[in-house]
């Protein structure tokens, strides 16, 4: 599946620029490539992200997830969204699936993915705890997400499931 042109300038200007909150990517299939479908302005949240997706159609999305950490300084997170809901069709499904990392190779500077099935499975939540033995760790809560953590300077982010509670995943990730 080609990638038009425009699905990567799109991205440059969010991530660089922050000209956008978000994109939403679909497949047109007569012409065989990803193409940009909407875009958000920065003003716009996550709630307006979320209505932007279709109920029935897969899509790709990206989002620009700001938030502030406890000393004060201001923090973005680019989420990858693969979009299947269960009621889209299954060739559509296959389609995005198959299509799915060579899309993601295009588009450089991607830090968290995500794949969702239905909005409540794409909520995020976000807050700060203090940590033993380092300034401060933030989790970031991915309905429908894959854990992970990773360590910028001295803030910890730990991505987890939202049905798990904190203190299971500090233990995990000492904490």
């Amino acid at each position: 599946m080609a990638v038009n042109d425009d699905c990567k300038l799109k991205f440059l200007e969010l991530k660089a620029k922050r000209t956008y909150r978000f994109i939403v990517f679909k497949i047109d299939e007569k012409l065989k490539q990803v193409i940009v479908e909407k875009v958000g302005e920065p003003t716009l949240g996550y709630d307006d992200f979320a209505a932007s997706l279709p109920t029935n159609e897969c899509r790709y999305a990206i989002f620009d997830f700001d938030f502030v950490t406890e000393e004060n300084c201001q923090k973005s997170k680019i989420f990858f969204i693969a979009w299947s809901p269960d009621t889209s069709r299954v060739r559509s499904k296959m389609l995005y699936a198959s299509s799915k990392d060579r899309f993601k190779r295009e588009l450089d500077g991607i830090q968290v993915e995500l794949q969702a099935t239905d909005p409540t499975e794409m909520g995020l939540d976000i807050g700060g705890f203090s940590s033993l033995g380092m300034a401060v760790a933030w989790y970031i809560v991915l309905l429908g997400g894959e854990e992970s953590a990773e360590r910028l300077g001295d803030t910890l982010f730990i991505y987890v499931y939202a049905n798990e509670s904190l203190q299971s995943v500090c233990t995990r990730h000492s904490c």
